[in-house]
C-alpha cells in the first residue's frame, strides 16, 4: 500500500446532496503525492455512507452526534502527519493540498494554516459580507487583536503532531456552531504559527443563513466574541437542531 502524505477529514450528516461534487473536487487535486479521504458518517439516516462508499474513500462511522466528535474520530484515523479538513457541503480549488504542502514544508515552525470559505448559493447581502472580510483578512485581523489565530475548519490543514499536543478537538462541544474549528485554532496559536493564506478559498453553502439567518449569524458572531474575549464559546452545547 502507498502511504499517503497528507490526509483530509470530510465530516458529514445526511449530506447526499452535497458529498458528491465535495469528494468530486477533493479527487481532481493537481497535488504530486498520494493522498487519503477519510469521510466521517456522523450518524447519518440517509445514504451519506452509501455515497461515501461508492466514491471508493476511507469510510469511518462516528456514532455520537457532533461534528467535533465526527473530526476527532477522523482525525484520529488519518495516516499522515498533515490533516487537511473542509466539510461535505464544501468545493475546494485543485491547488487545495498543493498550497497547504508548500506553507507546511516553507516554515518548519508553523502548525496550522487556512483560508476563506465563500458561498456559492448566498443571497447578494451575504456575499458581498463575505468578500468584504476576504479581502480585508478579517480572520487574520481578528488573530491580532486576540493573540489568537482562529480558523475555519471548512478550510485549514494541520500537523497531527501539534494537533495531538494541544488535545485535539473537544469532543464536548456538541453544537455545530460552537465553533469547534477556533477552540482548536486558538489552542494551535499557543503552541506554534498559525496564519491565515487570504487567497485560498473553497467555496460552501449557504444553506444555514437562508433556513434561519438571525439565528446563524447571531450564534456565529457571539461565539467568535466570546471565544476571542474568554476563550469559550457561548453555544458550545446546543442541540443539533441548528445543523440544517
Amino acid at each position: 500500500m502507498i502511504q499517503p502524505y497528507i490526509s483530509i477529514v470530510v465530516p458529514a450528516f445526511n449530506e447526499k446532496h452535497t458529498l458528491p461534487a465535495c469528494l468530486n473536487s477533493l479527487r481532481q487535486q493537481d497535488f504530486s503525492f498520494p493522498y487519503e479521504i477519510i469521510v466521517v458518517d456522523n450518524a447519518s439516516t440517509d445514504c451519506t455512507a452509501a455515497l461515501a462508499r461508492q466514491a471508493g474513500v476511507h469510510l469511518i462511522s462516528e456514532p455520537k452526534k457532533g461534528v467535533a466528535a465526527a473530526r476527532r474520530a477522523g482525525f484520529a484515523a488519518a495516516q499522515t502527519n498533515i490533516i487537511a479538513s473542509t466539510d461535505a457541503d464544501c468545493i475546494v480549488p485543485s491547488d487545495w493540498l498543493t498550497r497547504f504542502w508548500q506553507a507546511l514544508n516553507e516554515k518548519p515552525d508553523l502548525v496550522a494554516v487556512g483560508g476563506y470559505a465563500m458561498h456559492y448559493d448566498a443571497p447578494l447581502y451575504l456575499d458581498l459580507f463575505t468578500h468584504a472580510g476576504q479581502r480585508l483578512n478579517v480572520m487574520q485581523l481578528a488573530g491580532n487583536l486576540a493573540r489568537r489565530q482562529p480558523l475555519t475548519t471548512q478550510n485549514l490543514a494541520v500537523r497531527k503532531s501539534a494537533y495531538e499536543q494541544v488535545g485535539g478537538f473537544d469532543p464536548n462541544i456538541t453544537s455545530p456552531l460552537g465553533l469547534d474549528d477556533a477552540d482548536l485554532a486558538m489552542r494551535l496559536s499557543a503552541v506554534g504559527q498559525v496564519v491565515v493564506l487570504p487567497d485560498l478559498i473553497v467555496q460552501t453553502s449557504a444553506r444555514r443563513y437562508q433556513q434561519d439567518p438571525l439565528r446563524t449569524v447571531g450564534y456565529r458572531w457571539v461565539n467568535y466574541a466570546s471565544y476571542a474575549l474568554r476563550n469559550k464559546g457561548a453555544f458550545r452545547h446546543k442541540t443539533a437542531d441548528v445543523r440544517l
